[in-house]
């Protein structure tokens, strides 16, 4: 096996093995911060995130930007500027979608909430339309009405927004990724390396 193809397969195992671990991590932590964590939504987003990082890893040539961007430089600096570049293009798209689908989610949770309360309210409007109802259970319902209507109104409050969502989720994100991708390129480059019998 000639050093070009050699580098090529070491390329296609990092271009793999880092992207899922971003997405992973990004899936994650959005899941988790997201206010609305639950199994289901964490697995849709690991699911969604992965997908995107393989089709980014396959049809944006971000290993030749890398390899053009860092050709003037060596060691370290290289190794910060592949991570930062990286980082960044998978941050971008995986972030974005994975905050839309978060908040979409939270929102439609909000709502089927809400819609349970009103149904709530509207069944003790018409006990309190019965010409039979009793003065202090009528009082009792409108006392537990307001309280409804405030919850209602605590929920439309909490709704997550997109806009006021992603861009403290970009910054976070970028920052905790592009920290962890440091070590697992290490120790992903460290294994390709050795696997393929290349010796620096």
């Amino acid at each position: 096996m000639g050093m070009e193809e050699i580098t090529k397969k070491i390329n296609n195992f990092m271009t793999v093995s880092m992207g899922l671990t971003i997405s992973t991590i990004l899936a994650t932590y959005g899941s988790i911060m997201s206010g609305h964590f639950s199994i289901i939504t964490l697995i849709l987003s690991l699911v969604v995130s992965i997908a995107l990082a393989l089709l980014i890893g396959f049809t944006i040539p971000i290993r030749k930007l890398v390899e053009k961007c860092t050709e003037r430089f060596t060691g370290v600096m290289e190794a910060i500027i592949d991570n930062f570049i990286m980082n960044f293009i998978y941050v971008i798209i995986i972030s974005t979608t994975n905050v839309f689908l978060m908040t979409s989610l939270g929102n439609v949770s909000i709502t089927h909430a809400i819609d349970n309360i009103k149904q709530e309210i509207t069944i003790l409007e018409e006990e309190n339309n019965k010409e039979d109802i009793t003065l202090e259970d009528k009082e009792a319902n409108e006392k537990e009405i307001k309280t409804l209507n405030k919850q209602i109104e605590n929920m439309e409050i909490s709704r997550p927004v997109f806009k006021e969502a992603l861009p403290r989720s970009l910054v976070s994100s970028f920052i905790i990724s592009f920290i962890l991708s440091f070590i697992f390129r290490k120790i992903f480059l460290g294994y390709a390396l050795k696997k393929n019998g290349v010796t620096l």
